[in-house]
């Protein structure tokens, strides 16, 4: 009978030890598991933060044309009222003499 506690005794330290390692290992898992989500959050956010940064430099890019456009066609407009200007200015300068 001693012998036999003894046996069970035994047996459940091992079946213990057992349970323990396979709870270690399923931990082990669970940590190994959650390192690679967190590895593809961290990729999966850098790629949308690339996405956002690329159509701001975009937008940006289109803000600076948009303005360089502004300011061509006023260069324009002012040079065609200041050729207009001199334009009269011959005229009016020939028509004195005659």
């Amino acid at each position: 009978m001693l012998e036999d506690n003894n046996q069970r005794l035994e047996a459940l330290k091992i079946s213990s030890q057992k349970e323990k390692e396979r709870d270690q290992q399923i931990i082990r898992e669970m940590m190994e598991n959650e390192k690679k989500l967190q590895m593809q959050r961290e990729a999966e956010f850098k790629k949308r933060l690339d996405k956002i940064q690329a159509k701001m430099a975009k937008m940006a890019d289109t803000v600076v044309k948009n303005e360089k456009e502004k300011q061509l066609k006023e260069e324009r407009r002012l040079l065609a009222l200041f050729n207009e200007r001199a334009k009269r200015e011959q005229e009016e300068e020939e028509q004195r003499r005659v």
